[in-house]
C-alpha cells in the first residue's frame, strides 16, 4: 500500500491525540497513586516514551498489581501490546479503560480508544466486534475520518460492499482532500465488476495523490480487462518508475506482454515479481504457462510445482496466522508460521518468526535447527552454524542438526575437523540414514581421507541403491585416490 499525504496527516492527528491522551494520563496519574506506586508509573511511562516496552511492562504491571482499575496503566500496557503485534493481549487493557468510569473526559478521547480497540480486533479478523467499535469511535467522533476509512475495509473484508460503498463515501465526505478513500473505493467497484464508475474513482485518487502507485496499478488492471493493452502499459509503467519495487506493476506489464505475445518480456516482467514476493502463486502460475509455451518444460514443471505447493499451503498459512495472533506467547505457534513461510520460499518471514520462537523459548531446538535450515538455503553459513550449535546444545541427541551443522562445516572451506567431528556424531545417532553417511564422506574426502571416504560412501550405497548421488560420491572419490 503506498502512502497517501493526507492519510499521513490523519495519522499525525491520531499521534498528537494520542500524546495529549499520553499528558492527560501522566497528569492524572501523579494526584491519584500514592507515591510508591507513582514512582512505579513514571518510571514505565519513561521506559514507554524510550520504546522499552519490557521494562514499562513490568512498571504498569506493578501499578495494576496494587490497582487494578487504574485505567492510565491499563491504557499504555494496550497500547504497548499494540505496538507490539500482540493484539490479544491488547484487548482486555483497552476494555478496562472503557469500562473505566474516570476514563478521558472528552468524546474525542473516548472515541479514539474505541478505534485503537477496533483496530486490535480487525487484526484478529474478529469482523463483528472490530465493526461495533469502528461505530463507537464514529458515535462519539463524527469526524473520525480513520474510523470511516477502516470500517469500511472491514464490510469489504466481510463482503459487505453496499456497507462499504457507504463507509467509504462518509470518509470523503469527512476529509474530501484523502486520496485514500477514493481508491478503496475504486476496488470495491472494481470487484462489483463496475468498471467505469471503478475508473472515475481510481483517477480522482491519482488527481489527489499523483504519485499514488496503488491507484495506478487499480486503474492499470481495469484497462488490462477492457482490453486497453497500450493504456495499461503506459498506467503500469507509471507506477513502475514511481515505485520500481511494485509487485502489482510488474505482474500487470507481464500479463500485457503475454498478450501482445511478447513472451521474453512478459517472462521478465513475472520474475521481476517473483523475485518481490516468492509466493505469488497467480505469477507462478502464468510463468509456467509461458514456460510451456516457449518449450522449457523443466522449468515450467517446476513452476508448476511450487504453484501446487502454494495452493496447498494458503490454508495452513491463514490458518498459522490467525493462531499466531490469538496466542501470541506460543513459541510454537511462531515456528510452525515459520516452517509454512520457508515452504512458500518466504525466508525473510520464515526467519522473522523462527527468531521470534526462540526468543519466547530460548530451549526450542527445532526453532534453532529451522533457523539454521533457512540460513543454509540463503548460503549464511556462519549463522547457520550458529543455529545448528545452538539446537544441539537444547538437543544434544538431534541428529539431522550434527550432520546438517557438519555440510555447514565442510562448505566453510576452513573447518574440515568439526565438519568430520559432527558428521561422526551424525552417523552414529541414525546409523540407517544413508545421506548422514554420503556427508561423512564427503568430509573424510575434503581431509583426504579417502580410504574412509570410500568405506564410508560404500555404507550408504549399501542402503540406498539407486541413490545416484551416492553413486556419484564413490566416483568422485576412486578418481582423486587413484589421482594420489
Amino acid at each position: 500500500m503506498e502512502t497517501d499525504p493526507i492519510n499521513m496527516r490523519i495519522k499525525l492527528i491520531l499521534i498528537i491525540i494520542v500524546l495529549l491522551l499520553s499528558l492527560n494520563l501522566q497528569i492524572q496519574a501523579e494526584e491519584e497513586l500514592p507515591e510508591i506506586i507513582g514512582e512505579h508509573y513514571r518510571h514505565g511511562l519513561q521506559y514507554f516514551k524510550k520504546d522499552q516496552y519490557p521494562q514499562a511492562i513490568q512498571k504498569f504491571q506493578a501499578v495494576l498489581n496494587q490497582h487494578p482499575h487504574f485505567f492510565p496503566a491499563n491504557y499504555y500496557l494496550a497500547e504497548i501490546y499494540q505496538a507490539q503485534g500482540l493484539p490479544a493481549k491488547a484487548i482486555p487493557y483497552y476494555q478496562k479503560v472503557i469500562e473505566s468510569p474516570t476514563a478521558f473526559g472528552t468524546l474525542t478521547e473516548r472515541s479514539e480508544i474505541h478505534y485503537q480497540l477496533a483496530s486490535a480486533y480487525r487484526l484478529l479478523e474478529q469482523y463483528d466486534e472490530a465493526i461495533d467499535q469502528y461505530q463507537n469511535a464514529i458515535d462519539l467522533n463524527s469526524h473520525h475520518s480513520a474510523a470511516y476509512q477502516d470500517l469500511g475495509v472491514t464490510y469489504s473484508q466481510q463482503k459487505q460492499y453496499k456497507l462499504a460503498v457507504k463507509t467509504f463515501q462518509q470518509a470523503i465526505a469527512v476529509l474530501p482532500t484523502s486520496a485514500m478513500p477514493h481508491y478503496n473505493l475504486g476496488l470495491i467497484y472494481l470487484k462489483l465488476g463496475d468498471f467505469d464508475q471503478a475508473v472515475t474513482t481510481f483517477q480522482q485518487a491519482i488527481a489527489k495523490n499523483p504519485k499514488f502507485v496503488d491507484a495506478y496499478n487499480g486503474l492499470g488492471e481495469i484497462q488490462l480487462k477492457l482490453g486497453q493493452l497500450d493504456q495499461a502499459m503506459e498506467t503500469y509503467q507509471t507506477a513502475n518508475q514511481l515505485n520500481p519495487n511494485s509487485l502489482a506493476a510488474h505482474y500487470g506489464l507481464g500479463q500485457i506482454y503475454a498478450k501482445k505475445e511478447d513472451f521474453s518480456s512478459a517472462i521478465s516482467e513475472y520474475q521481476k515479481a517473483v523475485r518481490i514476493q516468492a509466493d505469488h502463486s497467480d505469477t507462478r502460475y502464468k510463468l509456467a504457462q509461458l514456460y510451456m509455451k516457449t518449450g522449457e518444460a523443466e522449468k515450467a514443471k517446476i513452476e508448476m510445482a511450487f504453484f501446487q505447493t502454494l495452493r496447498q499451503t494458503d490454508p495452513l498459512l491463514a490458518k498459522a496466522q490467525t493462531w499466531v495472533m490469538a496466542n501470541p506467547e506460543a513459541p510454537e505457534g511462531y515456528n510452525n508460521l515459520g516452517i509454512v513461510y520457508a515452504t512458500r520460499q518466504r525466508y525473510d518471514l520464515a526467519i522473522q518468526n523462527y527468531k521470534q520462537a526462540t526468543k519466547l523459548s530460548p530451549s526450542l531446538a527445532t526453532a534453532h535447527y529451522n533457523l539454521g535450515l533457512i540460513y543454509g538455503k540463503i548460503d549464511q553459513q556462519q549463522l547457520a552454524i550458529e543455529s545448528y550449535k545452538q539446537a544441539i546444545t537444547h538437543q544434544p541427541h538431534l541428529a539431522i542438526a550434527h550432520n546438517n551443522l557438519a555440510v555447514s562445516y565442510d562448505k566453510q572451506e576452513a573447518t574440515f575437523a568439526s565438519a568430520l567431528k559432527h558428521a561422526k556424531i551424525a552417523v552414529k545417532l541414525a546409523p540407517e540414514e544413508a545421506n548422514y553417511y554420503d556427508t561423512l564422506a564427503l568430509a573424510y574426502y575434503k581431509v583426504q581421507m579417502y580410504s574412509e571416504a570410500e568405506e564410508t560412501i560404500r555404507k550408504a550405497i549399501d542402503l540406498e541403491p539407486q541413490n545416484q548421488s551416492h553413486l556419484d560420491r564413490l566416483t568422485q572419490i576412486l578418481h582423486r585416490r587413484d589421482k594420489q
